[in-house]
């Protein structure tokens, strides 16, 4: 990690690295330290934290002791399900990417194509971020979703409905499934002469 990476970052950033690019259950854990400063106390309510289930967050016992020292009750999306239910799927990320490629765009322009590299990043990303990070997106996040306030009603049922492997007719389906079968089996056929 260098400091000049964070040259332009939006006040209050912290960044960190691993060795292969992915979040660490440490690195999630300072993270959490860090969220719960700024959580109010004084009232003494509960707090709920919406996550994904990447095993950084649901696998990581000195976190989940952290939450409930802190009176926050960590609630864990079930998989493939973040689309419709997660507030930031909903309305933020979809902001920003088009935030992102709009400031991307207006950079390369003005730099005439020349790359930015790491140092050059919050230069782009700080912008876009600021027009996303709105208290309207987060709310709209939260009303699509059904969160809050409360509606059962947000998630349509075919967001319930099992996946389909495919578009094609079951016809064409059965098809190449047949071809596979016949490839694989020239193919170990061939292999075992």
């Amino acid at each position: 990690m260098k400091a000049q990476w964070l040259i332009g970052s939006p006040p209050g950033t912290v960044a960190r690295v691993s060795d292969n690019g992915w979040i660490t259950a440490e690195i999630f854990l300072e993270w959490a330290k860090s969220f719960i400063n700024f959580l109010p106390t004084a009232d003494g309510c509960p707090h709920i934290l919406l996550l994904d289930g990447h095993s950084t967050h649901i696998y990581n016992l000195e976190f989940l002791d952290l939450m409930k020292a802190n009176n926050v009750h960590p609630f864990i999306f079930p998989p493939h399900t973040t689309h419709w239910l997660q507030p930031a799927d909903r309305s933020f990320f979809k902001s920003l990417k088009n935030n992102w490629n709009s400031e991307g765009v207006q950079a390369v322009t003005r730099s005439g194509g020349k790359g930015f590299g790491k140092q050059g990043f919050f230069g782009i990303f700080t912008p876009a971020w600021t027009k996303s990070c709105t208290i309207e997106l987060a709310q709209s996040g939260f009303r699509a979703c059904g969160v809050f306030p409360l509606n059962p009603n947000a998630v349509p049922d075919c967001a319930f409905a099992p996946s389909e492997t495919s578009e094609r007719p079951p016809a064409v389906n059965q098809q190449v499934w047949q071809l596979g079968l016949q490839l694989i089996i020239l193919a170990y056929g061939a292999n075992t002469k």
